[in-house]
Parts: C-alpha cells; structure tokens; sequence
C-alpha cells in the first residue's frame, strides 16, 4: 500500500500539469476579435444640373447705347440650372472691371440689371458672364454714348406770343441763352435735367424751368438749386410716359425769359432714341 503512494501522488502531479498547460494554450489560441468594415459613402451629388453641352449660352444686354448713369437690362440663358453666373463689365479705358453676380433658373436663364455711373467713360464695353459651375461663357458689348445732337426745334423769344400759356403769359424777354442740349437713353426714366449759370459761369440758384406737351395740358416746374441744378421726371416706365413734342422755358414771374425749345420724346427707350435730355442755360448778363 505504501509502495503505491508515490505512485499515485506523481500521476495527480501530471494531470495537474496537463490541466494548467492546457489553459494556456486555450488562453493563447484564442481566435482574433474580427474588424468591421466601414461602407463607402455614396458619391455626393451636385447642387446645380448642368447645362446640355448642346446649348450654346448667350447674353444680351438693353438697352445699346445706353447714356451715363443709365440702368442696364441683362439677360442671358443656356447657363447651368440653379448656378451662380458672374458678368464682368469691361469699360472702354481699360479702368475698374464692373462685376456683377446673377441667378439662373430652372431652365438656366438669369436676368439682372446695373446702373451704370453717372461719370462712366463714353465709348464700347464688352460683358463677359461665365458660368461659376459649367463654365458656360458668353458676350455681348453694349457703347455708352451721349448724343450731342438731339436737334431741338427752338423758338425764338419774339414767336412765343403764338404758343402762351397760362403759366406764362404773353410777355417775353431773353436773359438767358441755351448754351447746350444733350440726349441719351435711359430707362430709369423719360425727363429733362440740366444746369443754369450765372454770366460769370457760377451756379444760379432759384430758376424756374418750365416743362409742358405741345397740344396737350401736362406740363412740370422745376426750380435750380444751389448747384443751378434742375431736374423734371415725366415717366418711369414706357407704360406711363406721353410721348411727342416736349417744350422748355426759362419763367420768371411769370413771363418767359429764355428761348424755348421743343424735343421730341419717344414711346419707348426701347426705340433707341434719347429719352433724357440735358439742357444747360446760362444768364446773358448779370443784374
């Protein structure tokens, strides 16, 4: 019985052997935590439909000759739809490119309009608009002009007693002369400004212009400021403006004591002929 002690005591020391090394490489064969793969995202897509590579874009700018300080029509279309479109106005000098930014719409036509600056330099413009997304492109050129001879018909002082008015009269005396008449188009609006000086050249403040249609009862007073500046506005719009021979006249208490001119005012700036005139007079002498 003793003999068979150490015996059994070894065999439970290695089977307790094989247990602990058994958990170990239980412990070490463990199989590796699997990854998990991310999914691809779906390309995005973009926020404009571009245009028919087909399509050719055009721009188209009203009116064409326009004058100083006129506000400028622009409408273009075969741009991409929903895209910014960016219009680069290049003036004649080679001075400060104009840009101006507009919308397309569903169909990729946009329109947009700019006023041009009262010192704007006369001459040809050319309009670049490229699309920001398709990089369509197209141009136009538009000349700002300011016409030097919008002929006006002029009425001697002496033959006003065969047009009086009630505003005026039938008295009549020159002190002052036209010393110029300009005319453009401008569909801001259809009307008449100008200055008035003194003999000496310095602003004359305090005249009374009188505006009124031939054979009609529509007539407008305006009176110089500081500046000897005037202005009279008959229409904004083609919708409203009465068109046909328009007279002006210097009135002082009510007696005319200019020449009196009449220009003729067109139905619509669309037509191309001057819609705004300037009129400058000037005292002949001074009291």
């Amino acid at each position: 019985m003793l003999g068979g002690q150490p015996t059994r005591l070894f065999a439970w020391c290695l089977l307790l052997t094989f247990m602990v090394l058994g958990c170990g490489r239980a412990e070490q064969s463990s199989p590796p935590t699997p990854t998990r793969e991310l999914a691809q995202l779906p390309t995005p897509r973009p926020t404009f439909t571009p245009a028919n590579p087909q399509t050719t874009a055009t721009i188209a700018v009203s009116p064409l000759t326009p004058m100083p300080g006129a506000l400028l029509r622009i409408q273009g279309s075969g741009f991409g739809v929903s895209e910014v479109v960016e219009i680069q106005i290049h003036p004649p000098d080679g001075s400060g490119t104009q840009i101006v930014l507009a919308g397309t719409d569903n169909q990729g036509n946009f329109f947009v309009t700019h006023t041009l600056a009262e010192n704007t330099p006369l001459g040809t413009y050319q309009v670049v608009a490229t699309g920001k997304q398709s990089a369509q492109h197209a141009t136009t050129t538009f000349a700002v002009a300011f016409d030097p001879t919008p002929t006006p018909i002029v009425v001697q002082i002496e033959t006003l007693l065969a047009t009086a008015t009630p505003e005026t009269g039938g008295d009549a005396f020159s002190l002052y002369r036209l010393t110029s008449t300009l005319g453009g188009v401008d569909c801001t609006y259809y009307g008449f400004f100008g200055t008035v000086q003194n003999a000496n050249g310095t602003p004359r403040a305090g005249v009374n212009i009188l505006v009124f249609r031939e054979g009609a009862s529509e007539s407008q007073m305006a009176t110089t400021n500081d500046e000897g500046f005037w202005e009279i506005v008959i229409a904004r719009s083609s919708e409203d403006v009465l068109p046909g021979l328009w007279h002006l006249v210097i009135v002082e208490q009510s007696v005319r004591v200019s020449d009196e001119i009449a220009l003729d005012m067109p139905a619509s700036c669309e037509e191309g002929r001057p819609n705004k005139f300037k009129i400058d007079w000037q005292r002949i002498a001074d009291e």
